[in-house]
């Protein structure tokens, strides 16, 4: 069983671990699970100077544990985003994390060749809008933007 560190943040009072975990002035902080254009994060939103802060806790731990992270991008390597465990973490450019997801995350894919064929020929008919589209398939508007574009699936 691994052991946990705990560091503290740049953020008064907040401290993480290595293992995904947050503390607020000493005490385990229960971190609230979000939806974030479809995609599920850890959150929270401590007080600082009388302001509330919104925080995600991988770009949190890994700005502790790895360093500034600042125009960057956290990457969770099994591709489970609510698996903020700093072995889990890796800093990215936006352009390596995008050209990652694009197609190189195939466990974690929803679409299959079959898939996208079937959107395309959906899309062409002019009967279906991209919205429609992704509701059938459980993806984002967006995606099958991309899909019926070439910009993914190619």
């Amino acid at each position: 069983m691994k052991r946990e560190i705990w560091k503290e943040t740049y953020l008064p009072g907040v401290e993480v671990s290595n293992l995904g975990n947050v503390k607020k002035n000493g005490k385990l902080y229960d971190v609230h699970v979000y939806e974030v254009k479809g995609y599920r994060r850890k959150m929270f939103s401590p007080r600082v100077n009388k302001k509330k802060v919104t925080v995600y806790v991988h770009r949190l731990i890994a700005q502790t544990f790895l360093g500034d992270v600042r125009g960057m991008d956290v990457h969770h390597k099994d591709v489970n985003s609510l698996n903020n465990a700093l072995s889990n973490l890796v800093i990215m450019t936006k352009k390596e994390h995008g050209k990652l997801h694009m197609g190189a995350c195939k466990r974690a894919a929803k679409l299959n060749e079959v898939i996208v064929q079937k959107i395309r020929q959906l899309y062409a008919t002019g009967l279906w809008t991209q919205k429609r589209i992704g509701l059938k398939f459980s993806v984002r508007q967006q995606t099958v933007s991309w899909v019926t574009q070439g910009k993914t699936w190619k």
